[in-house]
Parts: C-alpha cells; structure tokens; sequence
C-alpha cells in the first residue's frame, strides 16, 4: 500500500498533480458512487481491491462543482481515467 502512495507522490512531483485511484470491493462499476453499506461490512484489508497511482496525463476533468454557495465551487468534482 505504501508504496502505492510513495508512487503516486513522485508523479505529483514530476507533474503539477497526480491522483491514487481507489479500487474498492463494493459490486459497483466505476462510474456510480461507492456502496458504503458494502464496504462498511469489510474489514479495512478486504475493502480495498488496489491502488493505482495515476500521472496527470492520464487524468482528465470532465465535471465541476457548479453550486455557487459551496466553499469548494469550480473545482473538479470528476476525472476521467485513460490506462
């Protein structure tokens, strides 16, 4: 797990940002929110599928926060994600 996070780290280093993609054992495909009622039944170890460190070109924008009354209005809410 570290070493996911050490990876993803260096690559925010090289770019101007970098991401750790979660994988998560919930029954869900990628693009629909995380079943909390699924992972919440997991222990931590069997919750988490893999870690994927991901480097800026392989991250694209492609949804904001449009609310104007949330302290985090503009910034990406969604990414998408090229292997």
């Amino acid at each position: 797990m570290w070493s996911s996070i050490v990876e993803a780290d260096k690559r925010g280093i090289v770019g101007r940002y970098s991401a750790l993609i979660i994988q998560l054992r919930d029954g869900q495909t990628w693009d629909k929110p995380v079943d909390t009622k699924v992972i919440n039944r997991l222990s931590p170890q069997d919750a988490i599928v893999k870690l994927i460190p991901a480097w800026e070109c392989q991250l694209k924008p492609c949804e904001w926060n449009q609310d104007e009354t949330d302290e985090n209005y503009g910034q990406v809410t969604k990414y998408q994600f090229d292997e």
